[in-house]
C-alpha cells in the first residue's frame, strides 16, 4: 500500500483562515482525496494548551505537568484520549469494521500513527486516488510529532490576515455551540492564536516540504494559485479543481459544521468589514495594538488601513 500513494499532504494554518475552501479545491482534482477533519495528533500527545497557543507554564505545577508530558511524548507513548478520536473518525466516515484491524492494545505513538495512516490509505486507494489531503488546521501545532511519524509528508499552509481571522473565530465563538470550546469565549485567546499560527508557520518555511499560501491570493488569482500548488505536489493542474469544489464539500464538511457554509458559494474574498462589525470600537483598538507590537514576516497581509 505504502508504494501505491504518492503523497500524503496536510493542509494546516490558524482555524479560520479559509482552509476548508482551499481543501476543497484541490480535493476536486481527479488524484487527490481528502476527508472530514481527523484532529488525530491533536489527542494522540495532547499537551493542547501549550501547543495551540504557545502558552508558557505560569505557575511550578505547570511546570511540572509539562515536564512529565514531555517525557511520555519524547518516549513515543499516546496520550490515552487517542481512541475517542480514533473512533469519532471512524464513525465519521461509517467504517465501523476499521475498529476491528485498529491496534487498540498498547499505547505507542508510532503504532497508532501508522494504523491511523493505513485508514487515509485504504480510504484514498479506494477511490483510485495516489495521494491524500488531511486538514486539520490545529496539526500546524503538531508538524514535528507528524514528520516524525508519518512518511514523507508535504504541509501546505494556509496565512490569512489577523484581523479578519481574528474576527471570524470571535465570531464563531459566540455563535456555534460546538465550534472552538478550546477559547472559552476569550478574545485574548482569539488573538495568540493567529499570532502563535504564524509564528508557527514562519519557523518551518525553510523546509522543501513546506508551502506557504496566502488566503488573500487564493481567492483573486485561484488558478495561479492551485497551478503553483500543483507543482508543488507533484502533479498536474486541472481544470476540475475550480469547477467541482463545491460538489467536493459535500464529502468533507459534516453536517453539523454549519460555520463552513460559505465553501458552497462561488469564490470571492470573504475579507470585509466583518472586523467592524464583530467588534466595537474599544475591542478594535485592543485588537490592533496587540498586533502591532508583533514583528510579523513580509509575507503577512495586512488591512487596507495598514494594519494586520
Amino acid at each position: 500500500m505504502v508504494n501505491l500513494i504518492k503523497s500524503r499532504l496536510f493542509l494546516v494554518g490558524c482555524p479560520r483562515s479559509g482552509t476548508t475552501l482551499l481543501q476543497t479545491l484541490l480535493a476536486a482534482h481527479p488524484q487527490i482525496a481528502s476527508f472530514p477533519e481527523t484532529q488525530f495528533f491533536l489527542d494522540l500527545t495532547q499537551q493542547l494548551e501549550r501547543r495551540l497557543f504557545g502558552q508558557p507554564p505560569l505557575t511550578l505545577q505547570d511546570r511540572l505537568e509539562n515536564l512529565i508530558s514531555d517525557c511520555r511524548v519524547g518516549l513515543g507513548i499516546a496520550s490515552p484520549k487517542f481512541r475517542l478520536r480514533v473512533n469519532k473518525f471512524i464513525d465519521t466516515i461509517g467504517r465501523s469494521e476499521f475498529r476491528k484491524s485498529f491496534p487498540w492494545r498498547g499505547r505507542w505513538m508510532k503504532q497508532k500513527t501508522q494504523a491511523f495512516i493505513e485508514i487515509l490509505d485504504t480510504l484514498a486507494l479506494e477511490q483510485q486516488k495516489p495521494y491524500w489531503l488531511e486538514k486539520s488546521p490545529h496539526h500546524l501545532s503538531y508538524i514535528d510529532i507528524i514528520e516524525k511519524y508519518v512518511p514523507d509528508p508535504k504541509f501546505i499552509h494556509l496565512v490569512r490576515n489577523g484581523e479578519d481571522v481574528i474576527a471570524s473565530m470571535y465570531e464563531a465563538i459566540n455563535t456555534y455551540a460546538n465550534w472552538g470550546e478550546r477559547y472559552r469565549h476569550s478574545l485574548d485567546a482569539c488573538i495568540q492564536q493567529w499570532i502563535w499560527s504564524i509564528h508557527l508557520t514562519q519557523r518551518q518555511l525553510h523546509k522543501p516540504n513546506h508551502k506557504r499560501v496566502s488566503y488573500e491570493t487564493l481567492v483573486a488569482k485561484p488558478e495561479a494559485v492551485l497551478q503553483d500548488l500543483a507543482a508543488f505536489i507533484g502533479i498536474d493542474y486541472h481544470e476540475t479543481m475550480l469547477q467541482g469544489y463545491q460538489t467536493v464539500a459535500k464529502q468533507v464538511v459534516l453536517d453539523n459544521e454549519s460555520w463552513k457554509a460559505q465553501v458552497y458559494k462561488p469564490i470571492h474574498n470573504a475579507n470585509s468589514r466583518k472586523f467592524y462589525q464583530v467588534f466595537d470600537q474599544p475591542q478594535q483598538d485592543y485588537v490592533r495594538e496587540r498586533l502591532s507590537v508583533v514583528n510579523y514576516p513580509q509575507w503577512v497581509e495586512k488591512s487596507a488601513d495598514g494594519v494586520g
